[in-house]
Parts: C-alpha cells; structure tokens; sequence
C-alpha cells in the first residue's frame, strides 16, 4: 500500500519477495543486535545452495525456493512480478508521486473498516481501498459502475482491463487484492481490497475528475 501513499517508498531487501525472517538458531548469530532474520540471504535459485556459491554466511528464509528469484521471474502473479507492476504504475502515475492526498469516509460511501486513501493531481484521481477489518464489506452503489480493473493481484492477468462488475469488496485470498481504473482511463477509481489471514489486501481506482460519471 506504500507504492500509493506520499512520500518515498522503502522497500527493504526480500520485501519484493514477500520473504521472511530466517530462523536463525544461538550458534549461526552474527549480529548480536538480533537482526540477522531479516538480514538472510536472498534465495536467487531453487537450488539447495538458493544459488550461493558457498554456504550461506546465515540460514535462508522459509520457503527459499519457492519464493525465490528464479521461481517468481517465471510466475506471473507472483509477488516480484506484482512489485514489478506497481512500481511501473507508480512512475506512470503523478498523482501517486506528488498528488496531493485525503482519507475518505462514509460521506464518500466508504463502510467501516475499509483504509481509503485519494490521491489527486490537477485531473487525475486514483484512490487506494484496503479492508482493514479481515471482513467483507460493501462500497456505497456510487462505486457500483464504470470502473476497468487496471491490476489484478491475485491472478496477475485474467481480470486487468476488464470492467469492474461490482461494488461488493471481499476476501480473495492470502495476499489477494485488487487495484482498478475507470473505464476509458488507464487510471480511474473503485474496485476490491480484502484482508485474509492477516495479510492486507487492496484495490487501487483512478479517474479523470468529472469526465468519467457524476458522483
């Protein structure tokens, strides 16, 4: 959800993986300040070794192989390719740059316990949806139309510029979340964003202000 917040994004080695911290057991501790589990070696490979050419200097992480490098390179919906996209978005996108940004509410037809964050520059809207509340929820009808799904996060492809059927935000899955434009706009406002399993889900809309509906 940073990629579409001001401010600079800071992403930290293994974030564009979706890694997690190493197990490291009392006699493989190298930094006493207890930061070595973040600091594990990135897996390149599917290999045993995860592509070093020696014995890693610290354990890898869970599931090395199947989250590494290699392994993502060749899966579209994996999260590497999913980084890919957003940060694509991002630099395509001024109003996630410099856009100017508000919290929206129920007067904006946003329920209780969805995030919804605009972000606006001179015509441009786009706005972040993220279920907070590991429910579904409902969006007020004014969501219900005109809207192309722009990125699909869960399956990274099927569903990207095709319109947004609904209003409804529910739960797609570990790590599955949505971010949609307007229709005639490769940026332009409503979609779906879930929370499952702790893992936060989302959506991103955009559109030109007052030239895709009435709101």
């Amino acid at each position: 959800m940073q990629l579409t917040l001001r401010g600079v994004p800071c992403l930290f080695q293994g974030d564009e993986l979706g890694l997690e911290d190493a197990i490291v057991p009392p006699d493989r501790v190298v930094d006493p300040g207890g930061r070595d589990g973040c600091r594990a070696p990135v897996p390149w490979t599917e290999d045993p070794d995860a592509g070093w050419s020696s014995s890693a200097w610290l354990p890898l992480p869970p599931d090395a192989a199947t989250r590494s490098v290699a392994a993502q390179q060749a899966d579209p919906a994996s999260t590497a390719n999913l980084y890919r996209r957003l940060l694509a978005l991002r630099h395509a996108e001024p109003a996630l740059v410099r856009g100017a940004q508000r919290i929206l509410g129920g007067a904006d037809g946003i329920p209780g316990g969805v995030l919804a964050v605009q972000r606006t520059d001179g015509v441009d809207e786009l706005v972040t949806l993220a279920e907070m509340a590991g429910r579904g929820a409902v969006l007020d009808r004014r969501w219900a139309s005109g809207w192309t799904v722009a990125i699909d996060t869960q399956s990274a492809g099927p569903r990207e510029g095709t319109p947004f059927a609904g209003a409804t935000i529910v739960s797609l899955g570990v790590e599955g979340f949505q971010w949609a434009f307007p229709t005639g706009r490769i940026a332009n406002s409503a979609d779906v964003l879930a929370n499952a399993a702790g893992s936060l889900l989302g959506i991103l809309l955009a559109r030109v202000l007052g030239a895709c509906r009435d709101r």
